[in-house]
C-alpha cells in the first residue's frame, strides 16, 4: 500500500510515540510511506516559488525504514500565527502532496490544522481516509479556539471513512458520534530499540516519564511523596512539558532537590535502562475529560519493563487492564494517592506477573491489526 499519515506536530522533534512507530514499521514491511507533518517550534521556512512542501526521505526510529517526509512552507510556525496560517492554507498543501504521492489511503491523527481540510480534500480526490482517534483534541491546550476545535473533531469523526481507536474506551467515545465503521487497534509498544545497561533496580526509586502537562498531576504527586517519603527514597521526573519549571520550583521550596532527579527529555535508546534501575511507576494524571480516555504510553512502557505501576483510573488504562490483576497495574482515584500508593509498594515489593494483556501492544500483531484495518477500508 502507499500511505500517507498527517499529524499536527513536529516529527522531527516530538518524543517518539506511535506517530513514528506505525510509519516507519510500515516502511520496513515494504510498503511505500509518506508523512505530512506540522514544523511547530521550527523557524520560519522561506516559501519556495514553484513548491508548497519540501519532500526528504526520513527516519527517526526504525533501521531499515524510510519515509517521505513533506513540510509546508511557509508555515510561520515559530508565531502564534501560523496555526491559523497553517489551517488556511492546510486543504492546498493537503491536495498538493495527494497529488505527488498519490496515496491509496490517508491516515491523520490531525483534527484542527489538517484534519477537517484532509477530509474535504480526500472527497474531491477519492482518496480513502482514515482517522486515528488517540486523544480528545480539543481539550490538550487551554486556548479561545477550543469550541472551534470540538467542532472540527466531530467533523472528522463522523465523515472519515474509518475510524480506528487506540483504546475500547476510545471507541465508545468516536461511536457517540459515529456509530459504525470503527475499530480497535492498540498502539504498538516495543522494547527492542531500547538499550538496557548492566544497571540493577534500585532499592528504592520511584520514576515518572513523560510530558509536564497541566494536567499530569505531578504537583499533588510532589508535594504527597515530600510527605510520605524517607530521606532514603529517590524520584525521578523525566521529560519537559509546560510545567517542568513549575514542578522544579515546587521541589526546590518543598527542600527535594537531594532527591528528586528532574534530567529533562531523555534518549529514547536510554528509557530501558532507567526504568531498569527503578523499583515503582507513577502515572498521577488528574481525572479529567482530556485525561480519561488517553492510553499513556509511558504506562504501556512500565508495564513492558516489569515495574509495579500506580496510575489515577483513567478509562482508557481500564478498558484495556481493568481485568487483569497479574499486570501489577494499581489505580487510585487522585494523584495524591498515587504517591502513597507508589511509597507503599517500595516496601511491599510485589512479584510482578506474566502480563497477558501486553500482548496486544506486541509490534507483529498491532502492526497486523493496523495493517488488516487499512486493507479492509481499502
Amino acid at each position: 500500500m502507499r500511505i500517507l499519515f498527517l499529524h499536527e506536530v513536529n516529527y522531527k522533534t516530538k518524543p517518539i510515540f506511535e506517530m513514528h512507530e506505525f510509519p516507519e514499521y510500515l516502511s520496513r514491511q515494504g510498503h511505500e510511506v509518506a508523512f505530512m507533518h506540522f514544523p511547530e517550534g521550527s523557524k520560519v521556512l522561506v516559501p519556495n516559488q514553484r513548491k508548497s512542501v519540501q519532500v526528504e526521505k526520513y527516519r527517526r526510529l526504525q533501521k531499515g525504514a524510510s519515509i517521505r517526509l513533506y513540510t509546508p512552507v511557509a508555515s510561520f510556525s515559530s508565531s502564534p500565527f501560523g496555526r491559523i496560517f497553517a489551517a488556511v492554507r492546510a486543504y492546498w498543501w493537503i491536495r498538493n502532496v495527494v497529488r505527488e504521492f498519490r496515496p491509496d489511503v490517508l491516515v491523520t491523527y490531525a483534527v484542527p490544522t489538517y484534519g477537517w481540510q484532509a477530509i474535504i480534500a480526500c472527497r474531491q480526490l477519492g482518496v480513502p481516509i482514515a482517522y486515528r482517534a488517540i486523544d480528545v483534541s480539543h481539550q490538550i491546550r487551554k486556548t479561545a479556539f477550543a469550541p472551534l476545535v470540538s467542532l472540527a473533531e466531530r467533523f472528522v469523526i463522523k465523515n472519515a471513512d474509518l475510524v480506528i481507536a487506540n483504546s475500547p474506551a476510545m471507541h465508545e467515545r468516536c461511536q457517540r458520534f459515529r456509530p459504525r465503521l470503527s475499530v480497535i487497534c492498540p498502539p504498538i509498544i516495543s522494547a527492542t530499540h531500547w538499550t538496557v545497561g548492566s544497571r540493577v533496580r534500585r532499592r528504592k526509586q520511584i520514576v515518572f516519564l513523560g510530558s509536564f502537562f497541566r494536567f499530569s498531576g505531578l504537583q499533588e504527586f510532589v508535594h504527597q511523596f515530600a510527605i510520605g517519603s524517607s530521606n532514603d527514597i529517590k524520584l525521578v521526573l523525566a521529560g519537559a512539558g509546560e510545567d517542568f519549571n513549575k514542578i522544579r520550583k515546587i521541589v526546590n521550596e518543598l527542600g527535594l532537590s537531594d532527591r528528586v532527579e528532574m534530567p529533562g527529555w531523555i534518549d529514547f535508546s536510554d528509557i530501558g535502562s532507567l526504568l531498569q534501575e527503578s523499583s515503582v511507576a507513577v502515572n498521577p494524571m488528574r481525572k479529567l475529560p482530556v485525561t480519561e480516555y488517553a492510553l499513556p504510553n509511558k504506562v504501556l512502557q512500565y508495564l513492558l519493563a516489569g515495574l509495579p505501576t500506580v496510575s489515577t483510573r483513567l478509562l482508557g488504562l481500564e478498558s484495556y487492564f481493568g481485568s487483569d490483576p497479574a499486570c501489577s497495574l494499581y489505580f487510585e482515584e487522585t494523584p495524591a494517592q498515587v504517591a502513597s500508593r507508589a511509597l507503599e509498594i517500595l516496601e511491599e515489593k510485589p512479584i510482578v506477573g506474566k502480563c497477558e494483556v501486553m500482548s496486544e501492544f506486541e509490534e507483529t500483531k498491532a502492526l497486523h491489526t493496523f495493517e488488516n484495518a487499512l486493507g479492509d477500508l481499502l
